[in-house]
């Protein structure tokens, strides 16, 4: 992928970005656990992981247990795909959990748990995409190459051109382009926890905290965005369906966790054990059409008419 080319004048501001920017970052850092001068690649992987479409704040509380229960690729590989998912409770979206557990097997059988360094070893494991592949090149051997999160998408947009209202932002093809051409040397690591957290806590996507920012000479955004703060705005629905009052996403993770807990559970039981005032017919309908996706998914298995996890 060849670098967007900037002029000498956009060169010069986004030199000063990158300096205000990094001495923003030094007195005003998220504290992490994962945030280590030497990182094992392995710990990146889990925690890049159980980042997708997780707070970091839930990666705080989830990722020492479960590096605790398995500390290596080894021993995650060699474990039940079971116990990953009971390790796994509480974080949701399990499809990740089963990805993180076949990337280690292929990272055991494949590589005998050393770890690749070249992106496109990288994305050959199951579950990697673009991002994580980069992000762990970054953060776990500081290679000079650029990744694009929600936050690093949404603050390089608004610096880089004027947008229109909270909302918009660049293509992310765009943004890796521009990500590349303004990199910092021997900084990769640095830079991009700057971007982070300076996306999550102050160029943040409904209220950005633009009175306060220390780019806002440099932003392109920045008046458009202060003349929307006090404009009411209604917040967009993510378009989820909801049955009986909660997405089917919950009722996946409530279901995995009654088979989990029981190691076995018909759908008849599944559906009393979860049933309240809903009507009979209609959520059991909901729960025999989730437990055929898991089935489906490699997630459970029959057995004696009852559903248990793989193992």
């Amino acid at each position: 992928m060849s670098a967007i080319r900037l002029s000498a004048s956009e060169k010069k501001r986004f030199h000063i970005i990158q300096k205000e920017l990094i001495e923003w970052y030094k007195s005003n850092r998220r504290q992490f656990s994962w945030r280590k001068n030497i990182r094992d690649p392995y710990e990146v992987l889990v925690c890049e992981v159980m980042g997708q479409q997780t707070q970091a704040s839930r990666i705080e509380e989830f990722l020492p247990r479960f590096l605790k229960k398995f500390p290596t690729i080894r021993s995650l590989s060699s474990a039940r795909q079971s116990e990953v998912i009971k390790q796994w409770q509480g974080l949701g979206y399990n499809r990740r959990a089963l990805n993180l557990h076949r990337a280690a097997k292929e990272l055991q059988s494949k590589h005998s748990s050393h770890f690749p360094n070249t992106e496109d070893e990288l994305l050959e494991l199951p579950g990697i995409g673009k991002y994580t592949a980069r992000a762990i090149l970054i953060f776990a051997f500081n290679k000079p190459v650029a990744t694009v999160d929600v936050n690093i998408q949404r603050l390089l947009s608004r610096l880089c051109r004027k947008m229109p209202d909270r909302d918009t932002m660049l293509p992310s093809n765009t943004i890796f382009e521009l990500g590349e051409s303004i990199l910092p040397a021997k900084k990769s690591r640095l830079w991009h926890e700057a971007l982070m957290d300076f996306g999550a806590t102050i160029c943040t996507k409904r209220n950005p905290k633009c009175n306060d920012c220390p780019l806002f000479d440099q932003c392109r955004s920045g008046r458009t965005l202060i003349d929307l703060i006090d404009i009411p705005k209604k917040l967009s629905r993510n378009g989820e369906p909801k049955y009986f009052g909660q997405p089917r996403r919950i009722w996946r993770g409530k279901i995995l966790k009654i088979i989990a807990e029981h190691e076995a559970a018909s759908a008849t039981m599944i559906s009393k054990t979860l049933q309240h005032s809903f009507p009979k017919s209609e959520f059991s309908s909901l729960i025999r059409g989730i437990l055929d996706d898991l089935v489906a998914e490699g997630f459970c298995q029959m057995k004696n008419k009852a559903y248990c996890l793989i193992q």
